[in-house]
């Protein structure tokens, strides 16, 4: 994961983002598949868990999207230096701040946390990129081999900047009535961010489920 976009091609991942985003119907399909399947316990567990640091459950929810801590990375986050570190950067990042709203600093400060945890914790980039998603769902989306091989764009390149550029409000309105599709068929409202949702359709699209 990379803060910079210099000389990024985004042409393409954005005109992916855009088409999945213009369907409500897809988004919807989608939402009602996760929040009934096992992968659904990430947000049931994230949601519950303390914005401030990273705990004990965000770890357990990491199981539900296949891509576990291992407890070598999972007792350095826990530590008294990784709970630290972590937790400095995250009072950085605000918590309400979507990615088309945000500043590049705070984009900045996000790739910072990516980067400590897989320098210090030794997290593998899936895990790294799931608690980035579990510990700010409304700025950053899940960007891992996934991701990449469905909007077409290598790791070095700017995976924000598509993402920024696809969601503007236009199409925030049109994940919006997706969200709604979604809780008319599963009787409650998904309480999930924009991003996360379009993530979500995104996978689901891609692997076919």
């Amino acid at each position: 994961m990379t803060a910079s976009p210099t000389a990024a091609k985004i042409s393409r991942p954005v005109r992916r983002l855009r088409r999945l985003v213009e369907d409500p119907a897809t988004i919807a399909d989608a939402l009602v598949h996760h929040v009934s399947s096992p992968a659904g316990n990430f947000d049931r567990l994230t949601a519950a868990s303390d914005s401030s640091h990273i705990g004990a459950i965000d770890l357990v929810a990491l199981t539900a999207l296949g891509a576990p801590a291992s407890i070598e990375s999972a007792s350095w986050i826990l530590s008294e230096v990784g709970q630290w570190l972590t937790a400095e950067i995250l009072a950085d990042v605000p918590t309400d701040v979507a990615l088309p709203d945000a500043g590049v600093a705070t984009v900045h400060r996000i790739a910072d946390l990516f980067g400590l945890l897989r320098r210090e914790g030794g997290l593998t980039r899936s895990a790294s990129t799931r608690l980035l998603a579990a510990k700010r769902p409304h700025l950053v989306p899940i960007d891992d081999g996934t991701t990449r091989r469905a909007l077409r764009y290598p790791k070095s390149d700017a995976w924000w900047v598509a993402w920024r550029e696809a969601l503007d409000e236009p199409n925030r309105a049109l994940v919006r009535t997706g969200i709604a599709r979604a809780a008319e068929r599963v009787g409650e409202t998904p309480d999930l961010a924009q991003l996360r949702v379009v993530d979500i359709a995104l996978r689901s699209q891609v692997l076919g489920s």
